[in-house]
């Protein structure tokens, strides 16, 4: 593959999705399987080729076309993606670093691995501060909602993986996420529906420079349940989008060389 092809992979890997029905987090009945395949390619003595028989072992345990099997698939993939990445010597240490990074923006916020690589392509930024800066974030809530819950599920997804997050004023924030909910029908036999609307604004001197939008409905037998898991899929998969557009603006993993101003997808 040549630099360009290189570029254009990135690309594909660094954009979110257009609006499509897969669900990109990982289901808790795999994740111990996706923690080891990343310790194998992480491990210089066992490497990408031990992860990628581990998920292959995996994946003959499901059936096609399951959401399992679409999810082991996915890390598969991006494991792939990223032993290809780490063999162009033609690139510089930080480029490969930066494009292996990139195979997580489809992702989830939450998925194993992602601290490590962060870290690993983070390490070649000089001159730069020891250890990822602090992101500054506003949030604007309806009044409805646990702002002081919501603040907190953030901040703890992205401590997960080496970031500190401060909530305060707009003026100040980097990011502007604005989180609204409503009650829907619920489905047969469910007590509670809730659809949650999550938008994120780049604040550049005052200015919007990029947008999206993200979509969820969850059900449960408690609102407050509803409500929760909610907040917790936003978080991952529209906090992914975020971490992501800064790691682009910082010049830490490519940034798209065509992108409209915003999108939106739903879950």
């Amino acid at each position: 593959m040549t630099v360009v092809g290189l570029t254009a992979a990135c690309v594909l890997l660094a954009a979110p999705p257009p609006a499509s029905p897969v669900d990109p987090t990982l289901p808790a009945s795999v994740r111990p399987v996706i923690a080891d395949a990343i310790r194998a390619e992480l491990d210089p003595r066992r490497g990408p080729g031990n992860a990628l028989a581990l998920l292959e072992t995996a994946l003959a345990k499901h059936p096609p076309g399951s959401r399992t099997f679409r999810a082991l698939s996915q890390r598969k993939a991006a494991v792939a993606l990223r032993r290809l990445f780490l063999t162009r010597d033609r690139l510089a240490a930080p480029a490969r670093d930066g494009l292996a990074l990139s195979t997580f923006a489809l992702l989830e916020l939450a998925d194993p691995g992602l601290d490590a690589w962060l870290a690993r392509a983070w390490a070649h930024r000089q001159p730069g501060p020891a250890g990822l800066p602090v992101l500054k974030i506003a949030l604007l809530a309806g009044n409805d909602l646990d702002r002081a819950g919501i603040e907190r599920v953030w901040v703890q997804r992205f401590r997960a993986i080496g970031v500190s997050v401060e909530f305060g004023p707009a003026r100040a924030a980097d990011f502007v996420i604005r989180l609204r909910g409503q009650g829907t029908q619920p489905p047969k036999g469910r007590a509670h529906a809730v659809q949650l609307q999550l938008g994120i604004e780049h604040v550049i001197d005052g200015r919007t420079a990029w947008r999206t939008a993200v979509t969820t409905r969850s059900v449960s037998d408690t609102a407050r349940q509803a409500g929760d898991a909610g907040v917790d899929w936003l978080t991952r998969v529209g906090g992914r989008d975020l971490l992501f557009r800064w790691l682009q603006s910082e010049g830490i993993v490519p940034r798209p060389s065509a992108r409209l101003p915003g999108h939106g997808r739903s879950h």
